[in-house]
């Protein structure tokens, strides 16, 4: 039997200049959390195409979503301050940066800057894509704001940076008639 250890970690990071970012039980713990690093080469876009995990990270998106809006809501006890709350938390885990560029009652429309998505998918790809490639952020925002709200809302990617037309992806996300 041979056991992979903290000491293979460290070696490899020496080679590789970097540092080793796990505990002696190979967890990376950030704030009480346990979370796994993937560099962005790595991401679905490098395996099989732009299209082929659309549904399942959509879906995925979609339960990270819904369940980082109830966690917040917990925390901020206004649904509000809870939605600013889980952008922040976007930001500081890497998605990319956003604005909300129009709230209305039928919908909202947030611009998001350095998709990580489309960072993937340039990574893996030497052509823009034809069509939006930002399926787990569409599903993301899909969750937080179906569970804002209540009821499902649908969310469309209407700009996306890996086009090669604009440097930001927009979305629209479109709230139900009662």
């Amino acid at each position: 039997m041979r056991k992979i250890t903290k000491e293979t970690a460290e070696e490899i990071a020496k080679l590789a200049g970097r540092e080793v970012l796990t505990d002696d039980n190979g967890n990376i713990m950030l704030k009480g959390q346990r979370f796994v690093m993937m560099g962005i080469k790595y991401f679905p876009y490098g395996l099989g195409g732009k299209n082929s995990l659309r549904p399942v990270l959509y879906q995925l998106g979609e339960r990270m979503g819904e369940e980082f809006f109830k966690h917040y809501s917990e925390l901020a006890g206004d649904k509000s301050r809870a939605i600013e709350m889980v952008f922040g938390m976007m930001v500081y885990q890497g998605f990319g940066t956003f604005e909300i560029t129009d709230e209305g009652e039928d919908k909202i429309t947030i611009r998001f800057h350095n998709s990580f998505e489309v960072a993937s998918y340039k990574a893996n790809n030497n052509e823009d894509s034809d069509t939006p490639v930002c399926h787990l952020t569409r599903g993301f925002l899909g969750g937080v704001y179906s569970t804002y709200f209540g009821k499902r809302t649908s969310v469309e990617e209407t700009a996306c940076a890996a086009t090669g037309k604009q440097d930001y992806c927009e979305f629209e996300v479109k709230i139900p008639k009662e």
